[in-house]
């Protein structure tokens, strides 16, 4: 799901800061928001001197406070049952949707956009990373719009790929990450907002469990795969579609509720090394008939954007707190 907050670059404005705050925004391409400086990957405030581990710490506890607080009512964010979206990953400045959704013979990328984040989106098309000929499905885009993960069928399994792109260019064709993927079939690959960890669900004959990787820098290789064993993995719960939280110290997914149903959870931890502990559902997003899938939350925790079941196909939803 993302690596920093993004900033938009408007054709007849040119680009701006709307408030970032230091170590907001992260710096893969070198470029930063107006008045902040690119350092050792991340968008600095001029002066400021604390690292950004602190930083990002402190604006964490902030996240964490409104983790407990309901979502209200949600509302569609598209409107075609038939074509089926699933998997929904935004951009950060909410102007960019990406979807799963199958197509006349493959499963394929797609993408929906708009002016800003309170008009409605337009039409969705098919994204450049989409073969046509394989399945591409299990989207997640970074914050910043310039890099995407994604699930790609392989010679004998489901390899996690992917892909690159300077803001607003085409999207890179993609290529599979063989550390992330030692003969297993894997899924819904979600990165954290720094850029370091990677959670995503494994499915071995008929179980599905929940995974996570950790690296040392954006171009260091992903050290082996481990299971969040906290996480019930076995029996009826069956979580699928995890992300993460900016802080890394909340997991949402989604899994069998008590209704028989899909419903969407969230799981804490005191710290990024300890052990989430038990899932319970989150607050205001679930219904006792339908299903509600594949989670994705903004950087600041307060909104929420998922799937549900709408008689024979889906909807993508949002709700806010």
């Amino acid at each position: 799901m993302r690596l920093a907050f993004a900033f938009a670059c408007v054709l007849t404005a040119g680009c701006y800061s709307p408030g970032y705050r230091d170590c907001e925004v992260t710096c893969t391409t070198g470029a930063c928001p107006s008045g902040l400086s690119c350092e050792q990957g991340y968008c600095r405030v001029p002066g400021e001197t604390a690292s950004c581990s602190s930083v990002l710490a402190d604006a964490g506890n902030d996240t964490m406070a409104d983790a407990g607080n309901p979502f209200g009512t949600p509302v569609a964010l598209t409107n075609d049952i038939s074509v089926r979206d699933h998997d929904p990953s935004m951009t950060d400045n909410m102007l960019e949707l990406y979807t799963s959704r199958q197509g006349a013979a493959t499963e394929d990328i797609w993408r929906y956009a708009r002016n800003q984040a309170s008009s409605p989106f337009g039409t969705a098309a098919a994204e450049t990373v989409s073969t046509q000929t394989q399945n591409e499905e299990g989207v997640d885009v970074s914050g910043d719009g310039t890099v995407m993960f994604f699930i790609r069928d392989g010679a004998s399994q489901r390899d996690i790929n992917m892909s690159t792109r300077p803001v607003g260019a085409p999207w890179s064709n993609g290529t599979p990450i063989p550390e992330l993927d030692p003969g297993d079939n894997s899924a819904n690959p979600s990165l954290s907002r720094d850029g370091l960890m990677i959670v995503f669900e494994r499915l071995d004959e008929t179980q599905y469990s929940l995974w996570q990787s950790t690296r040392t820098s954006a171009q260091s290789q992903w050290m082996p795969p481990q299971p969040i064993m906290s996480l019930p993995i076995s029996g009826g719960l069956k979580p699928q579609s995890p992300m993460l939280s900016a802080d890394k110290l909340t997991i949402y997914f989604h899994a069998r509720g008590t209704s028989g149903s899909n419903d969407i959870f969230e799981a804490h931890r005191a710290t990024v090394t300890a052990s989430f502990g038990a899932p319970v559902p989150v607050d205001g997003v679930n219904t006792a008939n339908e299903q509600e899938e594949d989670p994705w939350i903004s950087a600041d925790g307060k909104t929420i954007v998922f799937v549900r079941t709408q008689g024979n196909g889906t909807l993508i939803f949002t709700a806010a707190r």
